[in-house]
């Protein structure tokens, strides 16, 4: 957590990096997801997509897993979702646009709240 109301939070994303983090930002309606390079687009994540960008670092299982999360968290609340390289970040975060997934029998994994990930307030 980042402020005391709990409304700014770092986020363990690794992928990219093994060490990489992201910001969420919660607001009444929406989750603010600074995405950093979790994937090089919205596009990506919505395809479930492990893009170059999102593994070099920590590997292709520790990325896909990362976006299974937020897929998941993205289920449970609306989010915004900003990764550094989309052209449409920007776009998305003046209209508070969110993820829209499509629906498909096996996401969340099974067993998963979906909300855990957006409610971590630490990373390791």
């Amino acid at each position: 957590m980042l402020t005391p109301a709990g409304d700014v939070r770092i986020v363990a994303t690794p992928g990219h990096t093994a060490g990489h983090v992201s910001v969420i930002v919660d607001d009444d309606a929406h989750s603010i997801f600074l995405a950093g390079d979790t994937s090089y687009s919205e596009a990506n994540l919505v395809a479930g997509s492990v893009d170059s960008v999102a593994s070099m670092g920590a590997g292709e299982d520790a990325a896909a897993d990362t976006l299974r999360k937020i897929r998941s968290s993205a289920a449970a609340r609306p989010t915004v979702y900003l990764p550094s390289h989309d052209p449409d970040s920007g776009r998305r975060l003046v209209e508070r646009s969110t993820v829209d997934l499509p629906e498909r029998p096996w996401w969340p994994p099974s067993g998963s709240s979906g909300g855990q990930f957006l409610r971590r307030s630490s990373f390791r």
